[in-house]
């Protein structure tokens, strides 16, 4: 399987969700969106999710988080599924911001999910 395919395989289970917006969040309130994930391959994939703000506001430990991050998701072949939890708690006013979630499998790094952000009040 070459990485265009693990690419196009794995990917989220509802393309709507493909874009995860948070709208517009209070400082020190927190918001979680749950985005599954599946892999329509005929092999099981074994892979981490990643995200790495480079909006500077987001780069704060705890701003926004990624789980699992530090652990490999396993997915079976043919429609497993996994959840991926995206959680943002701004602790200070930023603008609007896009950033992605990127899946990485041995060396193969796809551009997975974004997630974006209108305005914090």
């Amino acid at each position: 399987m070459t990485a265009v395919d693990v690419c196009r395989q794995v990917g989220v289970a509802d393309v709507r969700q493909k874009i995860v917006q948070f709208g517009a969040l209070r400082i020190g309130q927190t918001l979680k969106k749950i985005v599954p994930i599946v892999n329509n391959s005929g092999a099981p994939l074994t892979f981490n999710v990643t995200l790495n703000p480079v909006t500077p506001a987001l780069q704060e430990p705890g701003v926004v988080r990624l789980l699992p991050s530090e652990q490999p998701i396993t997915l079976q072949a043919k429609g497993g599924v996994a959840k991926v939890e995206v959680m943002l708690s701004p602790k200070t006013r930023v603008s609007q911001f896009s950033e992605e979630v990127i899946l990485m499998l041995l060396k193969i790094v796809c551009h997975f999910l974004f997630c974006q952000q209108i305005e914090f009040r």
